[in-house]
């Protein structure tokens, strides 16, 4: 459902883009927030599978409020970093604020790599031992 909104939006904003000859604001920021939104609950989809959410524990007690802040965080930084890639295609960004625009997005997801390789560890060494 997301990336259907997200793909209507873009239609629309390179709609306007092509009628008019500049991109639509508001276009552009709920284009932002759906990829950003999108990029967010699909790490962290992943991370809870890794984890074994809903095989090995049923409750996310322990790992609640360390998920919602990390995924506050990487909704934030990749809405930074997309805003970067936009502005980018119109007026020209140095390198190196792009680079420190998406560094905190990169940094977070490989936070989040580094959680699924050892949580998905975690997980199959307690299904292991269960058997």
């Amino acid at each position: 459902m997301t990336c259907t909104v997200e793909c209507v939006l873009q239609v629309w904003d390179l709609k306007h883009l092509n009628f008019k000859g500049t991109r639509s604001f508001y276009l552009g920021v709920m284009l932002v927030c759906t990829q950003s939104f999108r990029i967010t609950v699909s790490r962290v989809v992943v991370v809870l599978i890794c984890i074994g959410y809903g095989i090995v524990m049923n409750t996310l007690v322990k790992y609640g409020q360390t998920i919602s802040t990390l995924s506050f965080l990487l909704f934030v930084s990749s809405c930074i970093s997309h805003t970067v890639e936009m502005i980018n295609q119109h007026k020209k960004v140095s390198i190196t604020f792009r680079f420190l625009a998406i560094l905190p997005f990169l940094a977070l997801d490989l936070i989040f790599l580094v959680w699924c390789i050892t949580g998905l560890r975690r997980t199959l060494m307690h299904l292991h031992k269960k058997n």
